[in-house]
């Protein structure tokens, strides 16, 4: 989060770069891109399970129905390919993604929680919080928020058919990183 990776820097100097061809400013033309194979609506917990410490309530429910505050939307494991800046987290670390859903906030449906190697690495505190899914995101795009913490206190977080990309600057909790997650 403190020092954007190169990676994550390219991809925002230079569209197209480095996260399944999207612009990486929010603005501009993007290449169609295939939707990621992810489970839609399990309502389980991936493995390894997410981590909650420094997240703020609410939580993902297990088992909950559709429309209930916390009702899983998408979960999954994703490998680290490329990882920069968290200490402990290599190449091959398991990693785990929860979408679930939110009913508190009229303007955001769900909210997010990525984890790597002990990090929250997206959903810390009161952050996390999206839509499910948004017409201008490129096609085939699960979850785009391609701003760091310095533009929008959250870490930027890409999740497409190329796997998620994933990284902040120094001005986010984590400090700055960069990862690259494959998503099976």
């Amino acid at each position: 989060m403190k020092r954007i990776a190169v990676a994550a820097l390219l991809s925002i100097v230079f569209p197209g770069c480095c996260f399944g061809n999207t612009s990486g400013t929010g603005g501009g033309t993007t290449e169609p891109i295939a939707a990621a194979p992810v489970p839609l609506g399990n309502g389980v917990l991936p493995t390894p399970p997410p981590l909650f410490a420094g997240v703020d309530a609410p939580y993902p429910l297990p088992g909950a129905a559709p429309g209930v505050e916390g009702y899983i939307l998408r979960s999954g494991s994703a490998t680290a390919q490329v990882v920069s800046g968290l200490p402990g987290v290599t190449q091959g670390t398991q990693c785990s993604y929860t979408q679930y859903q939110i009913t508190h906030i009229a303007t955001l449906d769900c909210r997010w929680n990525v984890t790597c190697g002990g990090y929250v690495l997206y959903g810390l505190g009161t952050s996390g919080y999206q839509h499910q899914t948004d017409p201008t995101w490129p096609a085939g795009t699960l979850m785009f928020d391609p701003q760091t913490s310095a533009r929008d206190t959250d870490p930027m977080f890409i999740f497409n058919s190329s796997g998620i990309s994933i990284g902040d600057d120094a001005s986010g909790r984590n400090g700055a990183f960069s990862a690259t997650l494959t998503v099976p």
